[in-house]
């Protein structure tokens, strides 16, 4: 596996997916980077994961803007068409998987033991969510971080994996839709992606509210919050206090950042805002909070 720092641009334009005569493929590769200023179009991506230990990028994709903080990934499809850029201090651990290697092990992951030892490997193309933002829980943020300590097969493998464990959780969520036609199901559960992208994109926005997710995506307000609450469990509002809460735990146990810098951080107009919530879920304050943190 090729560890690199952000390449120049000029030569992600040669980069593509199937052999020519004319470009570049893509090879497995990670980029390991800190900048506070990056800009690449990429006329036709890998399979990617874009993901960031500190900072905040922005993956222009199909007329949407996804911004991707410390806690948030992005898994990109092959063939895509997008703009890359960072406007601040970033520092990223992007993956980029090539073509055929790809294909291989998603094959191998959908092919049950029985077949693989008979020689026959399932060739249907994986079904995985993407070009949507996913929650970075803790088991990939660990996968992620040990790239410099494992094996290169067994990191690929072990990524690859758990992005496909976190696509059966979605693809169970989406049995949840009270539909009794598929592509009905498809079409909300579509619809609830963008409106969970736009949440964790703007959850920072202190104007940003819950009534901007139900006109986003075209559907009537109580039927949006019907249908968000059947397949995540929760309301666009409290996922929306959640990922707000989330992202103050982090500045608190890794900045020095004032608590009412934090509060207008995480998208609070008023920074007392931030004490209820924080006390409510940790039955502490931020500032012990952040003691405690520090002296863990």
């Amino acid at each position: 596996m090729q560890v690199t720092d952000f390449v120049d641009p000029s030569i992600i334009y040669q980069l593509r997916n199937k052999k020519d005569k004319t470009h570049i493929l893509w090879p497995n590769v990670l980029v390991n980077a800190t900048t506070n200023r990056y800009y690449k179009h990429v006329p036709e991506s890998a399979f990617s994961i874009f993901s960031n230990i500190k900072g905040r990028s922005i993956i222009n994709i199909r007329g949407q803007k996804k911004r991707i903080c410390e806690d948030t990934f992005m898994m990109v499809k092959p063939f895509e068409n997008f703009e890359y850029e960072i406007n601040e201090n970033v520092q990223c651990v992007n993956v980029h998987f090539e073509w055929e290697f790809f294909n291989r092990a998603c094959n191998t992951l959908l092919t049950d033991d029985e077949n693989l030892l008979e020689g026959k490997v399932n060739s249907e193309e994986a079904n995985l969510i993407i070009n949507q933002l996913h929650y970075k829980d803790a088991n990939l943020k660990h996968i992620l971080s040990a790239y410099d300590r494992e094996e290169d097969s067994d990191f690929f493998l072990n990524l690859i994996s758990a992005l496909f464990q976190r696509n059966q959780t979605y693809r169970k969520k989406l049995l949840k839709v009270a539909s009794k036609k598929q592509s009905t199901k498809n079409e909300l559960f579509k619809r609830m992606m963008l409106a969970k992208d736009i949440l964790f994109s703007n959850y920072d926005n202190p104007s940003f509210n819950i009534n901007q997710l139900s006109e986003a995506v075209a559907m009537s307000h109580f039927h949006f919050l019907r249908v968000f609450k059947d397949i995540y469990g929760v309301t666009p509002g409290k996922m929306l206090k959640h990922v707000r809460i989330e992202r103050a735990k982090f500045l608190l146990e890794n900045t020095e950042m004032p608590i009412n810098e934090i509060a207008s951080e995480v998208g609070f107009e008023e920074s007392n805002s931030l004490y209820p919530l924080v006390k409510q879920q940790l039955q502490i304050t931020p500032n012990q909070y952040r003691q405690i943190s520090n002296f863990q």
